[in-house]
């Protein structure tokens, strides 16, 4: 039995960790980088081009950070729009809702009797 319970758990971890999405931010990429500092924020250029930026940072004029693991640096002047990962509540209700409903039909029956 803890091993299912055990299973479940890790399934619902993995399902909430994936329970993000990327939100426009409605204030300047320097703003938020500085004040925020999230780990990651996604930029969009004037040449409709997206990048990932992990650990950024602002230096003079730039949104410095690593891009695919290569340190990159574009001009703020550059950035159409800055975006950060948040949590979706509706999401994370909807997979608690279906694990908790999976736990239970596993426990109540012969459901997941080949799971030990």
């Amino acid at each position: 039995m803890r091993t299912r319970q055990f299973a479940s758990l890790i399934v619902m971890a993995l399902y909430l960790a994936g329970c993000t999405t990327w939100r426009v931010q409605p204030v300047a990429p320097q703003q938020l980088v500085e004040t925020e500092r999230p780990s990651k924020v996604r930029v969009e250029t004037t040449q409709n081009q997206k990048l990932v930026f992990d650990q950024p940072f602002v230096r003079d004029d730039s949104l410095m950070g690593y891009v695919e693991g290569e340190a990159t640096r574009i001009s703020l002047a550059e950035i159409v729009q800055v975006e950060k990962k948040q949590f979706n509540p509706l999401t994370i209700v909807w997979v608690m809702a279906l694990t908790a409903t999976m736990v239970v039909a596993c426990s109540a029956g012969d459901g997941c009797s080949g799971m030990q």
